[in-house]
Formats: structure tokens, C-alpha cells, sequence
């Protein structure tokens, strides 16, 4: 019995589709393993706590707010410890729109500042806990004096501000904060 060329193509046509098939199950599950987490807080609570715990010290983090840097792949999650030390976790988005958590820092002080680097340039991030709500806006000027921006303080008792900075801002990754009341008047703060 004689296959016809139109029977040996439709099965070729069927091995084509599945082996096709077979490589997006393969890259969607290695996908799904390096980046794991849903966008919601629930499940980045759950991640950043594995994370966090993962040096063998219970730190237990609770997560306070998640920010969207701009129209970039790049999360930051705004946490503090058990200890009430805050800090931030730095996550990335991959393309099947789940996140990983790259990095996270975390130290004293009631307002910080850091520098996240995106595929689009540089972000300036404030973050922190301005207890008497006294703290309206902070302006961060660079150590070496390449940018400068102000940011407004929302009348939270814990904050996450970023914005994004301007392209000489790839040099210097530390600034200096100066605290400023509703009056646009200085004041002092110890951060």
C-alpha cells in the first residue's frame, strides 16, 4: 500500500506542531520557575518572606507597598522586618509577566534613599516612615552634585517615592536628603 505525498505532509504538518508545542511547555515551565510571582501582594509577601528567611534568620518581613517603576520591567517592594527595620526589594518582570526578586537592601534609619537602575535609565527612591507626617517633600542632591529632584511626601506614616532621573544621573548612586514641612520651609530631621 502507497502513502500519498499529501498524508507524509500532514503528518510532518502534526510532528512540525507538536514539537513546536513541546518547546513553548519546555520554556513557559523554565520561564514560570525563574520568575514565579503574581502580581499581587499576597504572593509577593509570600516570595519576598522565602527570600528574606533564606539566610537562616527568621527576619519575616511585612510588606508595605509595591511601586511600578515607570513603563519598565522593574518592581520595588517597600518592606520592614520583624525588628521594624525597613527596607526595599528590587523585583523584575519576565515575559510571561510574573516577577523574581533580584535584590533586596535593608537598614536604620526612619527615610532612605536608593538608586534602581532600569532598562531606561536610573530611578531615585525615598522611602521611609515620617511618623509626624512633619516630612511634605524631600529633595535628594547627589553626592557629586550630577542630579538633583524633589519629591513629594504623601500623609502616610510609611512612604515609597520614586522618580525618575535624568541621564547624568549614572555616576554618583548616593545623595544627600534635605526635609522640607508644608511650607516649603527646611527642617531638620534625624533620618
Amino acid at each position: 500500500m502507497k502513502v500519498s505525498k499529501s498524508v507524509w505532509l500532514f503528518i510532518g504538518l502534526i510532528g512540525i506542531i507538536l514539537l513546536g508545542y513541546l518547546i513553548y511547555v519546555i520554556y513557559q515551565s523554565n520561564l514560570n520557575k525563574e520568575y514565579p510571582i503574581a502580581k499581587n501582594e499576597s504572593d509577593i509577601q509570600h516570595h519576598l518572606t522565602a527570600f528574606q528567611n533564606s539566610s537562616g534568620e527568621a527576619l519575616n518581613p511585612s510588606l508595605l507597598k509595591v511601586e511600578h517603576l515607570g513603563d519598565t520591567s522593574t518592581y520595588i517592594a517597600f518592606f520592614k522586618n520583624k525588628d521594624g527595620v525597613m527596607g526595599v526589594g528590587t523585583m523584575k518582570e519576565g515575559a510571561n509577566k510574573k516577577l523574581k526578586i533580584t535584590n533586596t537592601h535593608y537598614g536604620t534609619g526612619e527615610i532612605r534613599y536608593e538608586r534602581a537602575k532600569t532598562a531606561s535609565g536610573y530611578y531615585g527612591i525615598v522611602y521611609g516612615r515620617n511618623t509626624d507626617k512633619q516630612v511634605r517633600s524631600i529633595k535628594a542632591i547627589a553626592h557629586d552634585k550630577t542630579y538633583s529632584f524633589t519629591v513629594q511626601i504623601p500623609s502616610e506614616e510609611y512612604f515609597l517615592v520614586h522618580k525618575k532621573l535624568s541621564k547624568d544621573a549614572d555616576g554618583e548612586e548616593f545623595a544627600d536628603l534635605y526635609f522640607y514641612d508644608k511650607n516649603n520651609k527646611e527642617i531638620e530631621f534625624d533620618w
